[in-house]
């Protein structure tokens, strides 16, 4: 019998293909589980607008940045009022800051939808992701062969399988991670940056003009704050018990908010209309304050001069503590399709079949909320609702009065 037919032999033993059918469940559960996965922790966490929104600020904080119409970047006012007496020079400056904001849109988009993904053997459209869990018979047969001894049960082999998954995110692909926010990212934002200093040093830009040391600045800022961003990815595996109060948790979450929309800054109105009940709650709901924030700042069609914001918690029918966040709109837009949604979220909301969807950046918040609520704050109830007419839009969430009570 030849190497390679006794090696298949090997590999087709009834042992070890019972181990790689335990190997291969276990490692989807890890990476996929909508309750706990790796992909709905780093969707929920960091895809869905946190990272992108962050390494963005960094540029706006600096008016360097400016947004999309359609298909083309607008002019940026801020350093086109600087250049007011200099048209030519404006006219150049603009182009040159239009491709910026391209450019560096494109490569946080590129972070984001590329590089924090999960790379299996069988997600081939991932090629780029950072969080590697390849495997083949080759691989696998070793790790069978080096711990046969300990798989001494079912439960045994599942709980070394998943201990071995866990140290290989803590210390390998934490390593990478790290290469990666620490040299790889930064050189490609250099590059961006310095590519628009070169062009503008070629146009003898005014004295006055802050243009360029604020560009140089951007450099360092953006390292520092991809330093500090390498810092979410580290895995968290235990279940915190601790509690927080309410109104910490919200105040955190409008910290939060303004600094990855410099430009949109808010301060709503805390209400909690319930004094005599001490309010509580997990940490990740800032997370869920987060979203609802977000689709206010996405969806409101106001600017942050004229939005108003309001945060009410009441007790209702001795039963939920029932969460309103409330803001203006314009009264110019029509917001038919927001409703459409907000009905459908509301028909579906007992609806727990297609949570995986909270995966995929680009669809709704609202599915994310629902995955944190059941399965990592433990406090979803059967209930959600909303009000919207031309001036005011209410989202109302429905928490179980005891989960948010600490006085129980």
């Amino acid at each position: 019998m030849s190497q390679g037919e006794e090696q298949s032999e090997t590999y087709n033993s009834a042992d070890y293909l019972a181990f790689k059918s335990i190997y291969l469940e276990s490692r989807n559960n890890f990476l996929y589980s909508k309750e706990y996965g790796l992909d709905s922790c780093l969707s929920t966490r960091i895809r869905h607008g946190a990272l992108k929104n962050h390494l963005r600020s960094v540029f706006e904080k600096l008016d360097l940045l400016t947004s999309k119409y359609k298909d083309r970047y607008k002019d940026n006012e801020i350093w086109g009022a600087q250049l007011n007496y200099f048209p030519e020079i404006n006219h150049q400056v603009q182009f040159v800051l239009r491709k910026f904001s391209r450019e560096i849109d494109e490569f946080t988009t590129y972070i984001v939808d590329h590089l924090i993904q999960i790379q299996t053997e069988r997600t081939a459209e991932n090629k780029d992701g950072l969080f590697a869990f390849f495997t083949n018979d080759e691989v696998l047969f070793e790790y069978y062969r080096k711990y046969k001894q300990l798989f001494t049960s079912i439960d045994a082999t599942i709980d070394l399988i998943l201990s071995s998954l866990t140290n290989h995110t803590l210390l390998e692909l934490q390593g990478k991670i790290d290469k990666h926010f620490s040299k790889v990212i930064p050189k490609k934002y250099h590059e961006i940056i310095d590519e628009a200093i070169q062009s503008l040093r070629e146009l003898n830009l005014p004295s006055q003009c802050q243009l360029l040391p604020f560009l140089i600045k951007s450099n360092t800022d953006i390292q520092n704050e991809l330093i500090s961003v390498s810092d979410w990815f580290y895995l968290n595996t235990t279940n915190s018990t601790s509690l927080l109060s309410i109104k910490t948790i919200v105040e955190a979450t409008v910290e939060l908010t303004n600094q990855i929309n410099p430009n949109y800054i808010i301060t709503p109105q805390i209400n909690i209309n319930c004094d005599d009940i001490e309010l509580t709650g997990s940490s990740s709901l800032l997370f869920v304050f987060n979203i609802l924030l977000n689709n206010i700042i996405q969806h409101s069609h106001l600017g942050p001069d004229k939005i108003n914001i309001t945060i009410d918690f009441d007790l209702v029918e001795e039963k939920y503590i029932r969460v309103t966040t409330s803001n203006n709109v314009s009264k110019s837009h029509d917001f038919s399709p927001n409703l459409c949604k907000l009905t459908k979220i509301k028909e579906l909301w007992n609806d727990h079949s297609n949570i995986d969807r909270s995966n995929k950046e680009g669809e709704s918040g609202f599915d994310k909320i629902k995955r944190i609520l059941l399965y990592e704050t433990y406090s979803k109830s059967d209930r959600f609702d909303f009000y919207l007419d031309k001036d005011t839009m209410s989202i109302m969430l429905f928490f179980p009065y005891e989960q948010f009570s600490s006085n129980d």
